[in-house]
């Protein structure tokens, strides 16, 4: 169980980094935006397992995710493997944020 708690979390990230275009992706990197406040309204809903994301969430490293998303999105241009990983920490750490809050 706890190996498809972590893909999930994993899928959830990825999904939606992945939702990006490149001009959004370039503009999200650039932190014209942030991801993890619009993603606030779909962790509230998942506060009774508050305790397991944020058990899983602090198991996950910023270039891991990159890693993943670089493989699954060739497409996607990056100019800077280092910005974007530490953009991809400060949203992991958004996100831990929001969830503690619940």
């Amino acid at each position: 169980m706890e190996a498809e708690w972590r893909k999930a979390m994993f899928r959830f990230i990825l999904n939606n980094i992945g939702q990006l275009d490149q001009d959004e992706f370039d503009s999200w990197v650039d932190d014209d935006f942030d991801l993890a406040p619009l993603l606030a309204p779909f962790l509230k809903t998942m506060s009774v397992h508050r305790d397991r994301i944020l058990a899983e969430m602090h198991q996950m490293f910023p270039a891991e995710v990159f890693d993943r998303f670089k493989v699954e999105h060739p497409e996607i241009a990056i100019d800077s493997a280092d910005k974007v990983i530490f953009k991809i920490g400060k949203e992991l750490e958004a996100i831990k944020s929001i969830v503690s809050s619940l």
